[in-house]
């Protein structure tokens, strides 16, 4: 992984052979207390149309959050959507993939977080549908108290669900995909296959979508410090991202 900031410069402008990958949270909105309370710009409805516009639909939002949500949050984008960390594939024309997750399997995970946090103040416990995630960006010294009740419950699942180490929030989720995993599906089927992917993410969830798009010859984007990642180049903030985005709708325009 590539260690320091001399070995990642900005990102050169999208080009129409390319087919792009964003994370959303830390990415395409600034993070927020909770995950109900991020702000989303009303200038990201006109940005991905003008992106699917110039990329032939080539675009997809790849989160750890559920796909029912990132589609409430951006009810009039038109786009793939991938949700927990690659579990649901949500395509625009429709069509829905979906890991199968045992209820049972589920119910036990949640029981045994809920006694774990017990009554802790500021620990979020967020229902997925197909996993959990404990949120402690109000208390950051619940960290070690989180990661162990999600360890200990991913042991306890048999190899069904696996921990995955966010910023200030631990998942619980689906061992069998991960966001690499999910663009590596994508990029076998029309508008993705016989493009470069391009993945542009911010926290440590996103290292397997890096690691996926290199093993295919793409590239990816870290948004934020620099730390030991797999991708090739940085942008510093949300609102570079923005202006980068915004750099393919410029060039779109006669």
């Amino acid at each position: 992984m590539n260690q320091s900031s001399f070995t990642l410069p900005a990102p050169t402008p999208l080009t129409d052979q390319d087919a792009l990958f964003l994370d959303f949270d830390g990415t395409l909105v600034e993070l927020a207390p909770t995950p109900q309370s991020v702000t989303v710009s009303p200038a990201l409805d006109r940005l991905f149309a003008a992106l699917s516009e110039r990329l032939r639909g080539a675009i997809a939002i790849v989160s750890g959050r559920s796909a029912r949500d990132i589609r409430g949050l951006l009810p009039t984008v038109s786009a793939t959507v991938v949700g927990l960390h690659g579990a649901e594939i949500w395509r625009a024309d429709g069509s829905r993939e979906t890991v199968a997750i045992g209820a049972d399997v589920l119910q036990a995970a949640r029981e045994r977080l809920a006694a774990a946090i017990g009554g802790q103040e500021g620990v979020l416990l967020e229902d997925k549908h197909l996993g959990y995630a404990l949120h402690y960006r109000a208390v950051p010294d619940a960290a070690t108290l989180c990661h162990a009740a999600v360890d200990a419950a991913a042991a306890a699942s048999g190899g069904t669900l696996r921990a995955r180490r966010g910023n200030m929030v631990i998942d619980l989720c689906p061992a069998s995909v991960d966001k690499g995993t999910a663009i590596e599906s994508l990029m076998e089927v029309p508008p993705f296959a016989g493009r470069r992917p391009v993945f542009v993410g911010d926290d440590l969830t996103d290292e397997d979508g890096f690691a996926a798009v290199a093993a295919a010859g793409g590239r990816g984007i870290l948004v934020g410090p620099v730390r030991p990642t797999a991708a090739t180049a940085r942008l510093p903030d949300v609102k570079a991202v923005q202006h980068w985005l915004a750099a393919i709708e410029d060039a779109s325009r006669p």
